[in-house]
C-alpha cells in the first residue's frame, strides 16, 4: 500500500468529477489516513460490502430491518439470478422497490464497459457490526458502485477478463460505540 495525503487523493478524485458525490467529500474531509492499493483479482472485487440503497432495494431483497449486508458479488447474483438487465431495469421491466434513474449509469457504464475509463474505487475498512452482518466483506465501497456492479456481472458472465483496479482506502475516526 502506499500512503497518499489528503490534497493527492482530493487531486486524483477530482480529475473524474468523483467529489460531487457528497457523501465522498464528507468521507475525505474526515479521513485521517489515505492508501491506494491494486484490487489484484476478481474475488477481492467480488467481496467488496454493498450497502443497502431504496433506488436499488430490487436488488437487495429483505435488507432493511434484521437483514444481512451484501457482497457486490450478491449483488450482481441478484440481478442475474432474476433476469434483471440494466436496461430493463432503467425501463421500469420488473415490479419491485427501486428508482430506475439509478440504473441509467449502470446501463451506460454496461454498454460502453472499457478497464481503461474505469477509474479508482474508493473504499473503507468495514466496522465490527459490518463485519459481523457481512463475513466474506473486505471493505465497505464508498465509491464506485454502479462500476462495480456492472464489472462484477460482466465477469460473472465471463464476457471480460480481470484487470488489477487500483483503489483508494479512506482510514476514518472510529464511530463511537456508546453515547
Amino acid at each position: 500500500m502506499k500512503h497518499l495525503s489528503k490534497q493527492e487523493v482530493i487531486s486524483q478524485l477530482s480529475q473524474t468529477n468523483a467529489l460531487e458525490n457528497g457523501f465522498l467529500k464528507r468521507s475525505v474531509d474526515a479521513g485521517l489516513g489515505f492508501y491506494e492499493f491494486t484490487i489484484e483479482n476478481p474475488e477481492t472485487l467480488f467481496n467488496l460490502i454493498w450497502h443497502y440503497r431504496w433506488s436499488s432495494a430490487i436488488l437487495t431483497p429483505g435488507r432493511w430491518y434484521g437483514g444481512k449486508l451484501y457482497t457486490v458479488k450478491n449483488v450482481a447474483k441478484n440481478l442475474m439470478e432474476n433476469d434483471y438487465t440494466f436496461d430493463g431495469l432503467v425501463n421500469r421491466d420488473y415490479a419491485g422497490k427501486y428508482e430506475p434513474g439509478w440504473f441509467r449509469s449502470c446501463a451506460k457504464i454496461d454498454k460502453d464497459f472499457s478497464w481503461k475509463s474505469f477509474n479508482s474505487l474508493v473504499v473503507q475498512l468495514p466496522t465490527n457490526v459490518e463485519r459481523i452482518d457481512c463475513p466474506n466483506g473486505n471493505f465497505r465501497l464508498i465509491d464506485g458502485v454502479h462500476r462495480s456492479l456492472v464489472a462484477t456481472v460482466k465477469l460473472l458472465k465471463n464476457e471480460i477478463e480481470f484487470e488489477p483496479i487500483k483503489t483508494i482506502l479512506i482510514i476514518q475516526k472510529p464511530p463511537k460505540l456508546w453515547g
